[in-house]
């Protein structure tokens, strides 16, 4: 999915949404975007590769927890993906998504 969404430019995948004193996959998203600023230059797109609409993974985790451990400098070379939420086109692409797999199970 990283890949695809990537479509062909360098990318890195980190997880997010850790909360208390507990193992998690890594690398952790506000230490690799830490990493990525400090070794890179330019800006950072975040894309939230398992999300389609806003909540606080992304509203407060990235948007306001991960810019505000940043100095200005840093957290202006950040950019989010935007989410989908109630994009119409969106919601077009999943009914007919729904509509192909209704059409071929009941043809099965």
């Amino acid at each position: 999915t990283a890949a695809l969404a990537a479509n062909g430019r360098e990318y890195f995948v980190s997880f997010q949404s850790r909360t208390g004193p507990v193992q998690w996959v890594g690398p952790d998203t506000i230490a690799e975007t830490k990493r990525l600023l400090a070794e890179r230059t330019g800006e950072l797109f975040i894309v939230p590769i398992a999300f389609v609409c806003d909540h606080i993974e992304t509203l407060y985790e990235i948007d306001i927890e991960l810019a505000g451990m940043l100095d200005s400098s840093d957290a202006a070379r950040i950019r989010r993906m935007p989410m989908f939420n109630d994009d119409p086109a969106f919601a077009e692409m999943l009914a007919g998504i729904v509509r192909e797999r209704m059409t071929h199970h009941a043809a099965v």
